[in-house]
């Protein structure tokens, strides 16, 4: 029988701190193998007139919409705000009801921060799971609440949740091509780079505060990074040619780079500041799209070294290159998963459209995740591997889109007050860890 141990402890941070309780929890998540976590999120009890239309309903709503797009909870509208906000919840009524948990909390101001407290409460122990209490000026509130449905997240599954995570990408705003970045819900849309210039490829860096990408501005396509609120940009490669489709590695010692610096593209290694470790491909033809391994041993890439681009995987010392599949058809765009047992990639259909597929690490299994649409491209996985964003011209124009990983559950990543709001094209998205 699956069981977490949930040990209620005082942790102090600059941004949280969590409540004492009176002893440890266990919840027994063996109820929920076969069915989804119910849960009731009340609208939050404002302490004080905020100044703000209902900001306890929207932070109820945040947490609500967090909960629903992990796919681990159902959410019920159907009790009473007044049975949820009582302060002594009655259990039993509400396990009745079918509430497998419930969530409510305060949010107050004093000094020009906000004062957020958080409660999970489940029903089948009859207890209060966690509180959490965060301090945030107004920008960042979003932020807080996000990482309080995580918390929710690990305390029913025992696994990271996602709300914290932001997804990168090229697009075109305001008429000029830039990286921006924006929530994995769709909201906090902000600007990195202005570069006034062709930028390609932007890849987050393992602690996910900076953000890799290929820019033309001093008229080579040379690498850069940039932190993600476009402050301390810096020039990570620069030689003559090609410094694109750069990935650090998951534990961040190196990064795989494709440089033609010696003629055409080629898989190159550098340490974690640029300096060059040695070259990983060596052949005529084109070596392109590196993907790491979570292991830090292999990387897969595409190779057209048999006449058409196709999957190819190699270890860090360059040896042991080896075909991954063998399906004749133009590939592109290799995305390993974070969980280490697929890889996504793109490929070429027959009827001259591109749809996403995944392949088990054999070459044996092949799923076909998308279709429908002229271009389904450049996937990326959530760092749980239970996701990917990608391109998908369905609309008529470029958009994100989101699916589970068999391909179920496509939808647009902008909600719908936000889906039109890049008028250009939108390429090569990356989410973040």
């Amino acid at each position: 029988m699956r069981k977490i141990y949930l040990l209620l402890i005082i942790l102090f941070s600059i941004v949280s701190v969590a409540f004492a309780a009176p002893a440890d929890v266990r919840i027994d998540v063996s109820r929920f193998d076969s069915r989804k976590i119910t849960v009731a999120v009340a609208p939050f009890t404002e302490i004080e007139d905020l100044g703000e239309d209902n900001m306890g309903a929207q932070i109820a709503a945040i947490i609500k919409n967090d909960l629903y797009l992990s796919g681990y909870f159902t959410i019920t509208e159907g009790i009473e705000e007044q049975q949820l906000q009582s302060a002594t919840l009655d259990y039993n009524e509400l396990s009745e009801q079918g509430v497998d948990a419930v969530v409510k909390g305060t949010i107050s101001k004093k000094d020009g921060q906000y004062l957020l407290e958080c409660y999970l409460f489940d029903t089948a122990s009859k207890v209060r799971v966690t509180g959490v209490r965060y301090k945030a000026v107004k920008p960042i509130l979003r932020k807080s609440v996000h990482d309080f449905s995580d918390e929710i997240v690990f305390r029913y599954t025992g696994e990271k949740g996602i709300a914290h995570t932001r997804i990168c990408f090229v697009g075109d705003y305001k008429g000029s091509r830039e990286i921006y970045a924006v929530d994995y819900d769709g909201y906090g849309l902000k600007q990195v780079t202005k570069e006034n210039s062709l930028v390609l490829l932007p890849k987050w860096t393992p602690d996910g505060n900076k953000i890799l990408y290929t820019s033309y501005k001093d008229n080579n396509p040379d690498l850069y990074v940039i932190k993600e609120n476009g402050t301390g940009r810096k020039r990570l490669s620069g030689y003559q040619g090609l410094n694109s489709m750069a990935r650090y590695s998951p534990d961040g010692n190196s990064l795989v780079i494709v440089l033609s610096k010696d003629g055409n593209p080629e898989l190159y290694l550098l340490n974690p500041v640029g300096e060059m470790l040695r070259r990983l491909t060596n052949n005529k033809n084109i070596d392109s799209s590196p993907s790491w391994s979570p292991s830090n041993r292999d990387i897969v890439f595409i190779s057209d070294r048999t006449g058409i681009p196709q999957l190819f995987v190699t270890d860090i010392d360059g040896a042991n290159v080896r075909r991954l599949i063998y399906n004749n058809t133009y590939t592109d765009s290799p995305e390993w998963s974070p969980t280490g047992e697929r890889i996504a990639y793109v490929c070429r259909m027959s009827q001259g459209e591109f749809n996403i597929f995944t392949t088990d690490l054999s070459g044996n299994y092949q799923q076909q995740l998308t279709k429908g649409a002229k271009r389904n491209e450049n996937p990326s996985w959530s760092p749980d591997g239970r996701f990917l964003v990608f391109v998908s011209t369905r609309n008529g124009q470029s958009q994100l889109f989101v699916m589970n990983n068999d391909g179920s559950s496509q939808r647009p990543l902008f909600p719908g007050e936000f889906s039109d709001q890049f008028k250009g094209e939108i390429q090569t998205p990356s989410w973040s860890p």
